[in-house]
Parts: structure tokens; C-alpha cells; sequence
């Protein structure tokens, strides 16, 4: 869904991107209905918003920077394991 998100054109807050949740699901390997309770319930979150009409989805500005604080804080956790990593070997070496 984020790539999704950003291939598509227009302002960050009104991208509108297909989303087929058949094949989703299919391709997930999980229900069609299980997949419309979870995107319902990312909807009543406030994460996603749906255009069930035109079977199109759009990320809320909500989910983008719970997204981006979730990406900063990986790679932050893995640059301090890989300085970690680097200390203990020329410590040892």
C-alpha cells in the first residue's frame, strides 16, 4: 500500500490508489473477508480511507507518519547493533 501510495500522482493527502482486495487476499493467502474486517478496522482507526465505489484506498496522513517513525526507528536499532557489532570485533581482535 505504500508503494502504492507513492506511485500514484497528486498531494500526499488526496492519493487515491486502486486496490484490488480479491487478489490482495489471494495473494496474502488470507480470506477477502478477512482482509475487508482488517482494512475496515484500519479505516476506524483513522490509518486508511476507502472509496469502496471506485475499489480505491488512500493512506490518512496519520498512517504515513506512524510508518515513517516505524522506518526511523528500525534503522536506527540496526545502525546501533551494526556500531555494536563493529566495537565487540575490534575489541576482540
Amino acid at each position: 500500500m505504500l508503494r502504492a501510495h507513492y506511485e500514484y500522482p497528486g498531494e500526499q493527502e488526496t492519493r487515491w490508489f486502486l486496490l484490488e482486495t480479491r487478489q490482495l487476499a489471494e495473494r496474502l493467502g488470507i480470506s477477502h473477508s478477512h482482509l475487508r474486517n482488517v482494512l475496515n478496522g484500519a479505516e476506524g482507526c483513522g490509518f486508511i480511507l476507502q472509496d469502496r465505489r471506485n475499489h480505491q484506498m488512500g493512506l490518512t496522513p496519520q498512517m504515513l507518519d506512524d510508518i515513517r517513525e516505524f522506518h526511523l526507528a528500525f534503522w536506527s536499532w540496526v545502525a546501533e547493533s551494526a556500531d555494536q557489532a563493529d566495537n565487540l570485533r575490534r575489541s576482540t581482535a
